[in-house]
C-alpha cells in the first residue's frame, strides 16, 4: 500500500523540495560623459593586474581583517578582469575626443599609440563602504616592445565609497562609480601640459 501511494504522489506532479534558488549575473556599466579632452590617439588597457582574492567569479561583498565574504548567487557575467579591462577602456575612451580603443591582446600590427598599465589592490566593501586602491600608468609606445617605451605618468588612486544598499547591488554600483571616477582620473591626463604633447600630439 505504501509503494502505492508514493507512486500516486509522483504522479500527482507534486514537488516536496523547493527549487534551487537561481544566481543572479552581473557586469560592470560606467555612465558615458560627455567628452572632455582632446586625444586623437589609438589607445588600449594592456596590462591589468588585481589581487588574488578579487579574481574570481562570486561577487565579495564584505571583508574583514582575516576572512572575506562572497555571494555564490550573485556571480560576475564574465571574467572581472575582462569586465574591468572592457569598462575602463571604453571609459577613457568615451572622455576622449576622437581617439581609437584598440582591443588586448592586440592582433599583428595593431599595437596602439598610447597603453594603460593597470594594478588593483583593493577593490571591496569594508564595513559597508567599498574601498579603492589602484596603481596606474600610462605609456607611450613609439617603438614595440616594452623596453622601448615612455613613461607619460604615473599615480596612485584611493576612494572610499558607501555601498548601498548593502550587498552583491550595492557593492556592484559602487564599484562602478569608483571605476568611473578611475577612468576620469587617468583620462584628464591628456589635458595636462606637457602631457598633452607627448600623449596626444600636441
Amino acid at each position: 500500500m505504501a509503494a502505492v501511494s508514493t507512486g500516486l504522489f509522483a504522479l500527482s506532479g507534486c514537488n516536496i523540495f523547493p527549487p534551487a534558488p537561481t544566481a543572479q549575473l552581473h557586469t560592470l556599466l560606467i555612465a558615458q560623459t560627455a567628452q572632455s579632452q582632446r586625444c586623437a590617439v589609438s589607445f588600449s588597457v594592456r596590462d591589468l593586474r588585481l589581487a588574488g582574492y578579487l579574481d574570481r567569479a562570486e561577487i565579495l561583498t564584505d571583508r574583514t581583517d582575516s576572512q572575506v565574504q562572497v555571494s555564490s548567487l550573485n556571480l560576475w557575467a564574465a571574467p572581472i578582469k575582462d569586465e574591468i579591462r572592457r569598462t575602463v577602456g571604453t571609459a577613457i575612451n568615451d572622455r576622449w575626443t576622437d581617439s581609437r580603443l584598440v582591443s588586448y591582446p592586440w592582433r599583428f600590427g595593431e599595437m596602439p599609440a598610447v597603453a594603460l598599465d593597470l594594478a588593483i589592490d583593493q577593490l571591496e566593501p569594508v564595513a559597508g563602504r567599498l574601498q579603492v586602491q589602484a596603481r596606474w600608468q600610462l605609456l607611450s609606445l613609439a617603438t614595440p616592445g616594452r623596453e622601448n617605451s615612455k613613461l607619460i605618468r604615473h599615480a596612485d588612486f584611493r576612494q572610499t565609497l558607501e555601498v548601498t544598499p548593502s550587498g552583491a547591488m550595492g557593492t556592484v554600483a559602487a564599484i562602478n562609480l569608483a571605476l568611473a571616477a578611475l577612468s576620469n582620473d587617468i583620462a584628464q591626463t591628456a589635458g595636462a601640459t606637457p602631457m598633452m604633447v607627448t600623449l596626444c600630439g600636441g
